[in-house]
Order: C-alpha cells, then sequence, then structure tokens
C-alpha cells in the first residue's frame, strides 16, 4: 500500500512533471515536488508561509541545470520519495502530501532547507488534506467540473486568464478537475463575471468547458 499514492499526491506528482516541462527541465527535482506540494489549499490552510514560495523556487528552476539522472528523477527527489513512501507505509495508508513534504525536508538541497525552517507539521497537513478533501466549496468560488473533452492545456489558460491563477497553481487546479471531477477556485467577489468569461472562451474554442459558481448564503 506505501507504494501507492493517494488523489491528492498524485494530483502533485503529475502537476511537477508538468511544470519540469515548463520550466524546460530534465530533471524533475526536489524544489519541483515542493512547488506542486506548495499549490496545494489543504498544504497552504496549515502552512502560511507555502503561497510565498514560489519566486524563491522559480529562481532555482531559472538556474542552470546539471544532468540529471537516467530515469528523470533527481537524487534528493529519489530519497524523498523513498521517506515518503516509509513514513505512509508505517501509517498503513497511501502516501500523502503530508508524507512528501516530511520527505523533502530530509532531502537536502533547497527544498529540505526551506522546509527545515518552516514551521508546518505534518501531521496537521495529514489531518487538513483528508478534511479538505471533504469539505463544502467556499460560497462564491468558481467551480471548474471535468468534462473528458476539454484539453488540459486549455483549461490552464481558463486558469490563468480567468480565475488569475500562476502557472503552477493553474496545473495543480487542472490536474485536481482531473483526478477528482472537479476543483473550486476562489472565492471571488465578482465570480458570476468570471464564469461568463471562462464560458464564452470556452464556447469560442468550441469546448464543453462545465464551470458553475457556488452559491452564496
Amino acid at each position: 500500500m506505501a507504494l501507492q499514492y493517494s488523489p491528492e499526491a498524485q494530483i502533485v506528482m503529475h502537476a511537477a512533471s508538468s511544470l519540469a516541462g515548463f520550466y524546460r527541465k530534465r530533471t524533475l527535482t526536489a524544489e519541483l515536488l515542493l512547488l506542486a506540494l506548495t499549490q496545494d489549499d489543504a498544504v497552504r490552510s496549515v502552512w502560511a508561509e507555502a503561497a510565498d514560495l514560489d519566486a524563491v523556487l522559480e529562481a532555482r528552476f531559472l538556474a542552470d541545470e546539471s544532468p540529471g539522472d537516467k530515469d528523470g528523477w533527481s537524487a534528493p527527489a529519489k530519497r524523498a520519495l523513498h521517506a515518503a513512501w516509509d513514513r505512509a507505509g508505517a501509517r498503513r495508508r497511501f502516501v500523502g502530501p503530508g508524507d512528501l513534504l516530511s520527505g523533502l525536508a530530509g532531502a537536502g538541497g533547497l527544498a529540505g532547507d526551506l522546509l527545515s525552517r518552516s514551521a508546518v507539521a505534518y501531521a496537521d497537513v495529514d489531518a487538513a488534506s483528508s478534511a479538505h478533501s471533504a469539505a463544502a466549496s467556499a460560497p462564491g468560488s468558481v467551480v471548474l467540473h471535468d468534462d473528458s473533452t476539454t484539453p488540459m492545456d486549455f483549461v490552464v489558460a481558463t486558469l490563468r486568464e480567468v480565475l488569475g491563477c500562476t502557472q503552477p497553481r493553474a496545473v495543480y487546479y487542472m490536474y485536481r478537475t482531473h483526478f477528482m471531477g472537479k476543483a473550486a477556485v476562489g472565492p471571488f467577489a465578482d465570480a458570476p463575471d468570471r464564469v461568463r468569461r471562462a464560458l464564452q472562451m470556452a464556447r469560442e474554442a468550441g469546448f464543453p468547458l462545465r464551470v458553475e459558481v457556488v452559491a452564496t448564503t
């Protein structure tokens, strides 16, 4: 069981892989995993610094890269994954975001340094991930639904252009929509207008994107 990933961790792993392509990196590094993890809403809910790390991590991705391992994983990333599997296995459950963060903390490099200086508690991330997956979306949020037709890159473009997401955030929400069936972004004061813009953008492109507003009470 420990070698399997929870849906939340699958989202993070796929997002990290896509971001490697976006930043034109041959190797999937510990820093890319950390960047993907810091987009997770449950992680951000218990780690206040997470939302501020994008610029720090992106600066690393823009620097020169040394040749990576043949399978595409950096040595620190491999250490982080093995540590995450061990932590999840000891708890007899799938690997989750808390396990990945804990693994990264001991992996060395920039990711390990950032985590060693943070106040994040991995047990809190475990609990937040479970609670977040069952929680109702906040009123005023914009919800995207998976329709199995609209291309992923178009969903990312919609998230960036209409919902104001950064590239890492947009990639994360795109995969959350894909794996979880839907993703809630926001809330926004002008959510209905954003939904109209998203639907117009989709219709003009010929895609059946499904978007709605979570009603306010």
